[in-house]
């Protein structure tokens, strides 16, 4: 019902309906971590360089990589951008910290997938929130007084070309018909 909130329209379900609702809800949960789970198996194999069902170090290297490039894409910047060895060297023992929770120097596919799912996470939200950020910035330039008289004059430049147009202070402004070089002015 318009004006309810869905809190109460759910306390006034059946408990079947609740029920219902709840089953359909894991469901869609479950359905999304499949697709995560089977994601990060892709990317695993994909940076499992010798095939071994472990990612050693230089593999790691190559994933901080391809983690670095990936969130600079999110934020607009040139995905092809290289880090200094140094910098590759830091990301790589940050990463190795930060997902080898057993400390033995490699990754499994279970610490990697504990690691990677939350990144891609963070990865997009930041991407989603950049786009946000673009989309209101090119919105407030499109309703801007110079962007619009901008336009109208563009506007104006085509339907001249056509043989009639608006000029900018609103008056009739056709070409020049007489070939003497000025524009006719009609108020």
């Amino acid at each position: 019902t318009p004006g309810r909130s869905p809190r109460s329209n759910t306390l006034r379900m059946s408990a079947s309906e609740r029920a219902a609702r709840e089953a359909a809800r894991q469901a869609a949960d479950q359905v999304l971590l499949e697709a995560e789970v089977e994601r990060a198996r892709a990317k695993f194999a994909e940076m499992d360089a010798d095939g071994n069902g472990t990612l050693d170090r230089v593999e790691v290297a190559a994933l901080a990589g391809w983690a670095m490039r990936s969130a600079w894409r999110s934020k607009g910047l040139s995905g092809t951008a290289h880090l200094t060895p140094e910098a590759q060297e830091a990301e790589t023992d940050k990463l190795m910290a930060e997902a080898d929770t057993n400390g033995d120097g490699v990754l499994d596919f279970n610490e990697f997938e504990a690691w990677f799912t939350p990144m891609c996470r963070r990865i997009q939200a930041f991407s989603n929130a950049h786009e946000k950020r673009l989309q209101q910035k090119r919105a407030q330039k499109m309703t801007s007084p110079r962007v619009r008289s901008g336009r109208a004059l563009w506007q104006n430049a085509a339907a001249a070309a056509s043989g009639q147009a608006t000029g900018v202070r609103g008056e009739e402004v056709r070409l020049d018909s007489s070939g003497g070089g000025a524009a006719d002015n009609r108020q």
